[in-house]
């Protein structure tokens, strides 16, 4: 719970620049410190980590257009905010020149610990050596109650996180603190981008990084190099090659809100297709059990006139006498009835064979959870998009092909002849498959991608085997009622019905095998299983094997394929039962079946009713 005496207050400095300044104390969260400094929601976070001193000559001509022309003008194109230690030393100076240089365009946020810095209206600290002026082109400051260098630490790690966007640090110089801090920040998962040629600490990672040897004496510096994201930004490199380098770790937005809109089209037209599908069938079956029973009614009024008065129902009206006319209006009438049945039947079978729905249905869900498959992975940077894997491409590289791929096996199906509406929501909000507390745009860790992909399909699993489960349960106590049912008329010598009690068996029988409900239960429960047990992998892993990228690559890849495994499977049958459900109808001649095995992408996690 925050504490009452936090305050909001203005700096104004003597350059007429006026920053928002929030003062904290322990305990107040980092997301209420957010609202207080009522920043516009940013779409990233760079964090600056570096030496406020120990900077020669020539390491500042060297980040200056660094800063100006490199990270400031960065931060505008990424929509990002700024944040550093916000003293006016060493490179949180030049990169309140370079923010000021591009017209305060973005965001700069300093974190400072309260008892080292000083500023217009601030208390003096007389007797402090060691204090620093708050720098005067930030426009954010965060003083945290400390009195030492390094107590804003935990502040500025959790309010980099606070903001929920991909975070991206960027190291130039530094020391001990900085040392810290670039920990914090590998074990959050962060990228760190080292500016190799600006001395001190940035130095010593670079050929840490570079060598790659087995072990590092120092326990801080051998997880940081084994364990963290480390790009390394050569002093060679021009000031496009660090944008593009800065961009690259963070989520392309537009691409991922792309992707979203895509499958959330696939997915919405998928569902219609289904439902149309469904209802179909379900009309399908319910005419052929209504023309049974009307037959049996027919054949038992038919019977029953024959035997008890001696008339032919079946003959002229004319020949009935009067007070047989109704009972033979009733018999004519079922007479038509059970001629205009079969008649809609082959119509809804025509209808059913031309329109496709039930292909259409089965590839646009493949489809749509193929784009779900390649948005995790590329939000996670691993499996398919891990470092090992990428190559010399990048991941939007191999994200945007993923995607093109994907519509262009869709475009050469049955699908193609079809108007599908696009989602007019603004993606991801309102995309009934999207996990709750997911904003469908940031990193995600292995913690969150456990959350967010293993936790939830476990958790969609385990409802939909207790309805599956319930469904076949029922079904099947149906089907042998309906036989027994039939076993007792024939014991009563009602022969006749017992053609009604098949007819209601073979309905449900036929309803079991176009859902595929058992099939489906056991793949759900052996895709569960294989979830549990990669869970229990990963949660058996120490904290360092967890670090390790390739763990990370294998925890993604291995969901992904066991999601795979069950979404092909479940494409498999359906075609299969729809290709049976096919011969029920006269077949066109000439007319060429869909090659929905073909056609059918790359798929992911799915079923018959795949959120």
């Amino acid at each position: 719970m925050d504490k009452p005496d936090n305050s909001r207050m203005e700096i104004v400095f003597q350059n007429g620049q006026r920053a928002v300044a929030v003062a904290t104390a322990p305990g107040r969260s980092a997301e209420s410190i957010v609202a207080a400094l009522a920043i516009p929601a940013p779409q990233s976070v760079i964090l600056l980590v570096g030496g406020a001193g120990h900077l020669d000559a020539a390491t500042r001509e060297l980040l200056t257009p660094l800063f100006s022309r490199g990270l400031a003008r960065a931060a505008v194109d990424l929509n990002a905010v700024i944040l550093d230690g916000g003293t006016q030393a060493g490179v949180m100076a030049m990169m309140g020149e370079g923010v000021a240089d591009r017209g305060r365009l973005s965001p700069l946020v300093g974190v400072a610990p309260a008892g080292k810095v000083l500023y217009p209206g601030g208390p003096e600290l007389p007797g402090m050596a060691d204090a620093a002026q708050l720098d005067p082109n930030h426009s954010h400051f965060v003083l945290v109650e400390a009195g030492e260098w390094g107590g804003e630490t935990a502040t500025l790690i959790a309010l980099a996180e606070a903001f929920k966007v991909p975070v991206v640090v960027v190291l130039a110089n530094g020391g001990d603190i900085a040392k810290r801090e670039v920990l914090q920040a590998v074990r959050k998962d962060w990228p760190v981008i080292v500016i190799k040629g600006s001395g001190r600490l940035a130095d010593e990672i670079a050929a840490w990084w570079e060598k790659k040897p087995a072990a590092i004496p120092s326990p801080a510096m051998d997880e940081i190099i084994s364990a963290g994201k480390i790009r390394v930004f050569a002093p060679t490199g021009t000031l496009e090659e660090l944008e593009h380098l800065l961009a690259a770790q963070v989520s392309n937005r537009e691409l991922l809100k792309q992707a979203w809109q895509r499958f959330a089209t696939y997915d919405q037209s998928a569902g219609q297709f289904q439902a149309h599908f469904r209802r179909l069938q379900m009309a399908i079956l319910v005419i052929a059990v209504l023309g049974v029973l009307l037959a049996v009614i027919q054949k038992e009024v038919e019977l029953f006139a024959a035997h008890h008065y001696q008339v032919d129902l079946s003959g002229p009206l004319t020949a009935a006498p009067a007070e047989f006319t109704g009972w033979a209006c009733t018999y004519h009438v079922l007479r038509y009835c059970l001629i205009l049945l079969p008649i809609t039947t082959s119509v809804l079978l025509a209808v059913s064979h031309r329109l496709r729905q039930g292909n259409k249905w089965v590839i646009l869900r493949a489809s749509s959870e193929a784009i779900k498959k390649e948005i995790f992975s590329y939000r996670a940077r691993a499996g398919t998009y891990g470092e090992q894997s990428l190559g010399s491409r990048s991941c939007e590289d191999k994200f945007g092909e993923a995607l093109e791929n994907v519509t262009r096996r869709l475009a050469r199906t049955e699908v193609n002849r079809t108007a599908l509406l696009a989602y007019t929501g603004e993606p991801p909000a309102g995309i009934r498959s999207v996990p709750e507390g997911d904003d469908g745009f940031s990193h995600l860790t292995p913690a969150r991608y456990l959350k967010l992909r293993i936790d939830d399909q476990l958790g969609y699993y385990q409802k939909k085997t207790v309805v599956l489960e319930r469904q076949l349960r029922w079904l099947q106590v149906l089907i042998l009622v309906a036989g027994g049912i039939g076993t007792l008329l024939a014991a009563l010598n009602y022969e006749i019905w017992i053609t009604l009690t098949t007819a209601f068996a073979t309905a449900f029988t036929s309803y079991l095998a176009y859902q595929q409900t058992e099939q489906t239960l056991v793949q759900y429960n052996q895709t569960a299983a294989d979830l549990e047990n990669l869970k229990s992998w990963w949660t058996k892993l120490t904290p360092a094997e967890r670090r390790n990228l390739q763990n990370v690559d294998r925890l993604v890849e291995f969901t992904e394929k066991a999601l795979d495994t069950e979404m092909v499977g479940w494409g498999q049958r359906m075609e299969d039962a729809l290709a049976k459900l096919k011969t029920v109808g006269a077949k066109p001649e000439g007319e060429d079946e869909p090659e929905a095995a073909a056609a059918r992408p790359e798929p992911e996690a799915g079923a018959a009713e795949k959120k």
